[in-house]
């Protein structure tokens, strides 16, 4: 069953495989890692030949995908920069970079973090990392520590030996380890341990293997800060891990400072973090949410009835407003806006230099008051005369126009300025009493006045007609 927001979802993956060409089988261990999140999450999945053109110095680090037509590419380079990225960004919609530089993820909208691989990794499945899970228990009267090194390529091994034969003169019981990869035993020997001790690998800001399977076990782990930006956040020290030095040489004043009490709930903290972050189905969901939103800015609008008539409403106040903004363009002198409402529009048309003074008419009492309290300089004194009458999107609230075309008569302005909505409204509006057409607006004011401009306001909304006094 698919997890997918769609009923008809589709998610290909390039097949993972080990071959001559790859200078290390990282690819291949990443590309399983993969595989292995949409398979524990119970999404379908088809392998689909995906491979894209990319320059020799990148493409042996690019997993290719597809989620539901969206171009997804998984990198398994570590530490690179934006020189890099750059190469392959062009290629994708979304990219997910376990192991990036911060400034790619800063500079590039379509770079994700992603959790690295290490708590479900090569032949040591889900299956087995919760075998290991119902077995491991943590006595907070130990002094055993758990010391995780690596020997090879990964990391300088000089510094581990160092570290290692420094952590031996402490008053800590030592279990040193060497790395068995795909051995449950390795990992269920951390049993009795008060804390673990992972000595990092390429560098002491990336979280290591062995502290993220730690973590992951319950167990309260000692590292070097690690800022690595995790989906959703990043680990707090004293909260997830104990933070010594990157030479590990205060580790025991670190310790030191957290009781056993203490350490069990950092323990149980980071387990909590890494089942958050790490594990397939929040992975699978994290996935699917930034496929989601790209999808949401990209292609398909997702509104819901909620937000779509918010979005309407807003749609509609801006129209009005932009409506005010051509009028006062054509307004002078004293202005009267007619069925001024709530007062914004008479506002605007004050900001006009060209304009003395503004005064509305208004029938509704209690939008009479609103206006008063927040425009009080817009005026409602009743006057005799005015050089600009506006009635934007009013007429068609009246029963008889000639209640209009009484008004111009006495107010006797230069320019008269009139927007009413196109098209017939009255079937849908309730508060509409007529359907207005450019001419009929001149049958009202009569050869007293003569059409100077007219405008169409929106996607066809209304139309806005200026008038002068024909002399």
């Amino acid at each position: 069953m698919s997890l997918w927001l769609d009923s008809a979802s589709s998610v290909f993956i390039q097949k993972p495989c080990l071959s001559d060409d790859l200078p290390y089988p990282v690819l291949y261990h990443h590309a399983k890692h993969f595989e292995s999140l949409f398979r524990e999450s119970g999404v379908d999945y088809s392998y689909q030949e995906l491979r894209i053109p990319a320059e020799e110095s990148v493409k042996h680090f690019i997993l290719p995908a597809q989620i539901d037509g969206i171009r997804v590419c998984y990198v398994a380079a570590i530490n690179r920069g934006l020189d890099f990225y750059s190469k392959i960004v062009p290629l994708f919609d979304v990219c997910f970079a376990p192991y990036a530089q911060k400034s790619v993820y800063a500079e590039l909208d379509n770079v994700y973090p992603f959790s690295p691989p290490w708590v479900g990794f090569d032949k040591f499945t889900w299956f087995d990392f919760r075998k290991v899970l119902n077995c491991v228990r943590y006595d907070p009267k130990s002094s055993d520590v758990m010391i995780h090194a690596r020997r090879g390529w990964h990391g300088d091994l000089r510094a581990k030996q160092l570290a290692l034969k420094w952590i031996d003169q402490t008053k800590f019981s030592v279990s040193k380890t060497l790395w068995k990869r795909n051995t449950v035993d390795f990992l269920s020997q951390i049993n009795g341990c008060l804390f673990a001790l992972a000595v990092p690998g390429v560098s002491p800001f990336y979280l290591d293997r062995a502290a993220c399977q730690y973590m992951a076990l319950g167990c309260c782990t000692v590292h070097p800060k690690n800022d690595y930006p995790f989906p959703d956040g990043g680990l707090v020290p004293g909260v997830h891990y104990l933070q010594c030095k990157p030479d590990l040489s205060d580790v025991d004043q670190v310790v030191e400072a957290y009781s056993p009490e203490e350490m069990l709930r950092i323990g149980q903290n980071a387990q909590s973090y890494i089942q958050q972050h790490f594990f397939p189905v929040p992975m699978v969901n994290y996935i699917r949410r930034v496929v989601h939103n790209f999808r949401q800015g990209k292609e398909t609008i997702y509104l819901d009835k909620v937000g779509l008539l918010r979005t309407e409403e807003e749609m509609r106040k801006q129209r009005h407003v932009d409506r005010y903004r051509l009028a006062r363009k054509y307004a002078h002198g004293v202005v009267v806006d007619f069925g001024s409402g709530s007062g914004y529009g008479s506002f605007l048309l004050s900001e006009q230099p060209l304009v003395e003074r503004v005064v509305g008419m208004e029938v509704n009492s209690d939008v009479v008051e609103f206006s008063r309290r927040s425009y009080p300089d817009v005026s409602w004194d009743a006057v005799s005369h005015c050089d600009t009458l506006v009635a934007i999107e009013v007429l068609e609230h009246l029963e008889d126009l000639k209640v209009f075309g009484n008004l111009s008569a006495r107010l006797s302005p230069e320019t008269i300025i009139v927007s009413c909505p196109i098209g017939k409204t009255t079937s849908f509006n309730k508060f509409h009493r007529r359907d207005i057409k450019p001419q009929s607006v001149s049958v009202v004011l009569g050869k007293s006045y003569r059409l100077e401009q007219e405008f169409t306001i929106g996607y066809q909304d209304s139309f806005l007609l200026v008038y002068q006094r024909a002399s």
